[in-house]
């Protein structure tokens, strides 16, 4: 009896050890490469997607590789201008240009890769290489499914135009303001044409007689405003450079400046300077005050009010001015420009 107990017994200690050495040589050996790393078409069939391997030394670093490898098929190069730009961010954060949500990548994709190039691609599939210590991911885009998306943000984005275009009424600020939001929707709505006509030509097609051209409505918008003179009065001005900064900001926008006082709309404002001495005599400070606003003299209001503060110092009286007038004019170019975007960015939510 008790040599069969013993038997037993080491009949269950082999098959444990058998068992365990089994799954330790199943745990050590690395997968097999999977078809898509060299053959993406054996997996995903060029007729229905498009397809990118990226590799890298991490899995962050394959993903961004294969995102940018499908994104670079569109070759897109939209640029906008710095107001344009948070215009437009705005303007999608409040669902008022339609965008198209993405799946979720991961950060470094994200600082990598323009977001409207994300639209449609999924990352399917990672593998790591153990043996060459690499990693290989394959982004995906289903052609049907994304095409049929950007039809649609396609139609939604030019009936936001018309809707701009039909509030333009004369020259005015407004004006331009509609007229040049629907020139970035519009540049937004080529980057999506020329990505649909890549995935479907034929569809394409149906659409282009209703899109329109960015240029065009920019030569628009520009029109607008030559015919738009911003008067600019600044009392207690130094030379007329606290005036001239505030024209370069509406010249950068395409609008005249001039100094006949009856024109719509105007610029009006003083500044005040004042001296302080440091206790030991050496520093000299020249404190400024502006208060100033953006009226519109057709319907009696002041569009934007900007108020500024603060000093300039050096060993001169004059020199503390100067630079008490370095300090105002720096602060127009960005926070008057500022407050003007945000203005505008106002008039669409």
């Amino acid at each position: 009896m008790k040599k069969n107990i013993f038997v037993i017994a080491v009949l269950m200690f082999a098959i444990t050890f058998c068992f365990a050495a089994s799954k330790k040589e199943k745990a050590e050996k690395p997968a097999s490469m999977p078809k898509w790393v060299n053959t993406p078409s054996a997996v995903y069939s060029a007729q229905d997607y498009l397809v990118s391997v990226g590799e890298g030394f991490d899995r962050s670093a394959a993903e961004v590789k294969a995102v940018q490898g499908i994104a670079a098929t569109f070759k897109q190069d939209v640029k906008s201008d710095e107001t344009a730009k948070s215009v437009m961010v705005q303007a999608r954060k409040d669902g008022v240009v339609a965008t198209a949500q993405i799946s979720s990548f991961d950060q470094q994709v994200m600082r990598s890769v323009n977001e409207d190039d994300l639209i449609g691609i999924e990352i399917k599939e990672y593998w790591n290489d153990t043996k060459n210590n690499k990693w290989y991911a394959i982004a995906v885009m289903e052609k049907n499914k994304t095409a049929e998306l950007y039809r649609d943000l396609i139609k939604a984005n030019i009936a936001s135009i018309n809707k701009m275009l039909n509030e333009i009424n004369g020259n005015t600020i407004d004006s331009y303001t509609c007229c040049k939001f629907a020139v970035e929707v519009s540049k937004i709505n080529e980057g999506y044409y020329s990505r649909l006509a890549v995935l479907k030509p034929a569809e394409s097609n149906f659409l282009k007689d209703d899109m329109y051209s960015s240029k065009k409505l920019q030569l628009r918008a520009l029109e607008i405003a030559n015919n738009i003179p911003v008067c600019i009065v600044i009392e207690n001005d130094v030379n007329g450079q606290i005036a001239q900064a505030f024209a370069s900001v509406f010249k950068n926008l395409g609008f005249k400046t001039t100094f006949n006082p009856g024109s719509r709309y105007m610029v009006a404002g003083s500044v005040t300077f004042s001296e302080s001495k440091t206790s030991d005599n050496k520093t000299i400070h020249c404190k400024y005050v502006l208060d100033s606003y953006l009226a519109d003299n057709q319907t009696d209001k002041n569009i934007i009010p900007f108020s500024l503060n603060g000093r300039g110092s050096n060993i001169t009286s004059e020199g503390a001015k100067t630079r008490a007038v370095n300090s105002i004019v720096k602060k127009i170019n960005e926070g008057f420009a500022e407050s003007l975007n945000g203005y505008m960015t106002q008039f669409f939510e």
